[in-house]
Formats: C-alpha cells, sequence, structure tokens
C-alpha cells in the first residue's frame, strides 16, 4: 500500500470513508475498488480519492481506528469485569460480538480478515491484541491469588491463547472451515473451553 501526501479537505476525506463503511456492509473489502467507493460517495474523479488516501487499503486503515478503539474499550470493560471474565456469564457477553455481531460487524469481519494482508494494518492489529492480552493476563493473575485459577500455565500465556484463539476461531467461522457450524456454536465452545481450562468451571453445569 502506498503512502501519499494528502492534501485533500476534511469533508471529502470523510464522505470517502462513510462510503467505504456503507460499502462494507454488504460486501468483503476484498471485492471493493475504488470505483465502487466514489460511487457511493458521490463523487466521480479518482484524483480526489487520491487527494485524500493512497489506496483503498490505507482508506481501510483509516476506518477501522476508532471502530477497533470502542471494540477494545467493550473488550476491556468484560476483563475487568470479574463477575462476568471468569462465570458463564461471559457467555452472554461474548455473545454480543460473535453472534448478534455489534455495531462494528461488518468492519470487525473484515478486520479479521485482512490483519494478516495489510502490512500497516497488521501492526495495528497485533498491537490491540497484545494490549488486550497484556490485561487479561493482569485479571488472571488476580483471580490467581485469589486461589480461582487452576492452570498451571503463565497468566501471559492462558490470556493471549484466549483471545488469539477466538481471534481464528472467529475467522474459521466466517469462511465456513470444517467443525465451526455457527457463530453461536463457535462462541459456546471459545467460552467453555477457556472458563474449564483456566478456572475449572462448567458453563453447563446446573
Amino acid at each position: 500500500m502506498t503512502t501519499k501526501t494528502k492534501n485533500g479537505n476534511p469533508q471529502t476525506r470523510q464522505a470517502i470513508l462513510d462510503a467505504l463503511e456503507r460499502t462494507l456492509e454488504n460486501r468483503p473489502l476484498g471485492e471493493i475498488a475504488v470505483t465502487d467507493i466514489l460511487a457511493e460517495a458521490g463523487l466521480s474523479s479518482r484524483t480526489t480519492f487520491y487527494q485524500h488516501f493512497g489506496g483503498r487499503d490505507e482508506a481501510f486503515v483509516a476506518l477501522v481506528g476508532r471502530a477497533l478503539n470502542e471494540i477494545g474499550n467493550e473488550v476491556t470493560a468484560v476483563i475487568h469485569d470479574a463477575s462476568v471474565r471468569r462465570t458463564p456469564l461471559l457467555r452472554k457477553a461474548v455473545d454480543r460480538w460473535m453472534v448478534r455481531g455489534g455495531r462494528h460487524w461488518h468492519l470487525a469481519r473484515n478486520m479479521l480478515l485482512e490483519w494478516p494482508r495489510i502490512p500497516e494494518f497488521r501492526e495495528i492489529f497485533v498491537a490491540f491484541m497484545t494490549g488486550l492480552s497484556e490485561q487479561l493476563a493482569a485479571a488472571i493473575d488476580e483471580d490467581r491469588r485469589a486461589g480461582l485459577v487452576v492452570t498451571a500455565a503463565p497468566s501471559s500465556t492462558a490470556a493471549s491463547m484466549a483471545l488469539w484463539s477466538a481471534e481464528r476461531a472467529m475467522h474459521a467461522t466466517m469462511v465456513g472451515a470444517y467443525g465451526f457450524a455457527s457463530s453461536a456454536a463457535t462462541a459456546d465452545a471459545l467460552v467453555a473451553q477457556h472458563l474449564a481450562l483456566v478456572y475449572g468451571v462448567n458453563p453447563t453445569a446446573k
């Protein structure tokens, strides 16, 4: 992705980003061309686009930045809530993102598909996941001190495995990989695995 110096105006830049977001509601980024974004924005000149962004991928990275912050805030709230992170209530929290989608689902879906491909976004996404993993590790350490953790694995390992397993499982579900029947089934398995391995909790027990 080529990055250029931009001299466009903020209103046109936002119009392009809004148009890209609307287009992503129905089509994945890989099927969208600059001309599609321009048509949705009511613009006709490719020059106008390139005055603001170096390409489609650069526009995507700019678009998902705010969404990533909001998603991070939601996940962080769950991590910091002991009554949720270590109990079957975690399943309801995960449901908001994986089953019902959440307000940024169309963007999150494309993030999971595109972060390995776009170098600039890969760096941002890995840093995002690292930050969440560090927070979850600290929460697991807190629970370990309270005598609630059964795994012998370091908290950093348990946290990273939980979050990266969820990320790859969500990706596998989206592409229809074998064994991933639905978002709901994937969420059930992820939560059950995390609670059992880290806390020794059976989320289906009565």
